[in-house]
């Protein structure tokens, strides 16, 4: 008789109540620290809320979320110097600082891959495709998270991907405790079909794990 398949249990009560976006950025440090991540040398210090706040504004974004995440981290340091992976500590791309967010933002609404203002780029993967933060105000889409990335959607519309922010980081904890992200020596390795897996029961309202 055969080897019987492993199937991969999920104990759906677990995401019931889902955690804050705080208490998830801290959790996500633990693993990073614990797996001794090399995107943690290139990882910049994090910004004073209010300066954040201040900064979206001064762009017509006004969002509680955003400076919760730039007060983690502010992204990368493009100056840092880094091997290929070691920049990732998720499969989509690397968390730009808020000054390049806006800068690509910028970038992006001249060329008319986007459209609405509201969007603003906190992830990219260097070769044209980002996850955007949705801003939009008094919307059932506000805080969801949207890839664009027309080679892979096959579609020049960006598409939800996480939830929210803060299923976009409980999703990333959970690939870690699952193994659907691994790190080798400090570099991440994907586990595509687990991820998907885990994504999609975390996001159920994101159409990108449902393709």
């Amino acid at each position: 008789m055969g080897l019987q398949p492993r199937l991969l249990r999920f104990n759906y009560k677990h995401f019931i109540q889902m955690k804050d976006l705080n208490e998830l950025l801290i959790e996500l440090s633990k693993y990073l620290e614990d797996n001794d991540a090399a995107i943690l040398k290139s990882l910049q210090k994090g910004l004073n809320q209010d300066y954040t706040t201040a900064t979206l504004a001064n762009i017509g974004i006004s969002n509680n979320e955003l400076p919760v995440l730039y007060e983690w981290k502010n992204g990368i340091d493009i100056n840092a110097e880094f091997i290929i992976g070691a920049m990732d500590f998720f499969s989509h791309g690397v968390f730009l600082s808020l000054e390049n967010a806006i800068e690509n933002r910028e970038s992006l609404l001249e060329s008319e891959c986007i459209t609405s203002e509201f969007l603003l780029p906190i992830f990219t993967n260097g070769g044209g495709d980002y996850i955007l933060f949705n801003a939009v105000s008094n919307s059932q889409s506000t805080g969801q998270l949207l890839s664009y990335s027309p080679m892979v959607t096959l579609s020049l519309e960006p598409i939800t991907i996480y939830d929210s922010l803060a299923n976009f980081v409980e999703t990333i904890i959970e690939c870690y405790k699952k193994k659907a992200y691994v790190f080798n020596d400090g570099i991440l390795e994907v586990d595509y079909e687990l991820e998907k897996r885990i994504a999609s029961i975390l996001n159920p309202n994101a159409a990108y794990w449902q393709e």
